[in-house]
């Protein structure tokens, strides 16, 4: 039981690593995304630049 709770962990772990690499190399190196969903590029010394504003609020309209 243990073995098989630690086998899934190492997966798992490995394959985020994987992921992480992929999202990397497919986007070209350092990225960001913004509110949009859109990616930039970036470089380390570019993240001052990043404005961080949470969500706007969706509006729901009533129904009257």
């Amino acid at each position: 039981m243990i073995r098989t709770l630690l086998l899934i962990a190492a997966v798992s772990f490995v394959l985020t690593i994987g992921f992480f690499a992929g999202a990397v190399a497919v986007s070209g190196g350092p990225f960001f995304i913004d509110d949009n969903w859109r990616f930039h590029h970036s470089d380390v010394s570019d993240d001052d630049d990043i404005a961080h504003m949470p969500p706007a609020a969706a509006r729901i309209a009533a129904d009257d």
